[in-house]
């Protein structure tokens, strides 16, 4: 049976740390996760959201905290909303990402796949 909640250290090597963030949630969406970093900063927020995860914490977090965290995220929520709270730009990044993929999809319907008769003229 897997956890509820996995913590991952950001910090060791945040290219590796995020995408195993990124093979856990497309192997076990379910899974919460809580990265933790000793420099918390907008440009690693944008990546921890884009791999999914549920909380983004200092390591400076009390063990209060963090045990409340692991809490919240058992239970389904999300606390890194909270992390955005103050965050304008990641929240703008965040809607241009949406706005790219909206119209990816939307223009993915205007082209019509090839006919038979297109591919063996």
């Amino acid at each position: 049976m897997p956890p509820d909640v996995i913590i991952i250290d950001i910090d060791a090597t945040p290219d590796s740390s995020l995408e195993m963030a990124r093979k856990i949630k497309r192997h076990l969406p379910s899974i919460g996760l809580v990265m933790l970093t000793s420099d918390v900063n907008d440009i690693q927020l944008f990546q921890v959201l884009k791999a999914q995860a549920s909380a983004y914490l200092s390591k400076e977090v009390s063990p209060e905290q963090l045990a409340q965290t692991i809490q919240l995220v058992s239970s389904g929520e999300h606390p890194i909303n909270a992390s955005l709270a103050d965050r304008p730009d990641i929240a703008n990044q965040v809607l241009q990402q949406f706005q790219e993929l909206s119209i990816r999809t939307e223009t993915g319907h205007l082209i019509s796949p090839l006919t038979e008769r297109d591919r063996n003229p």
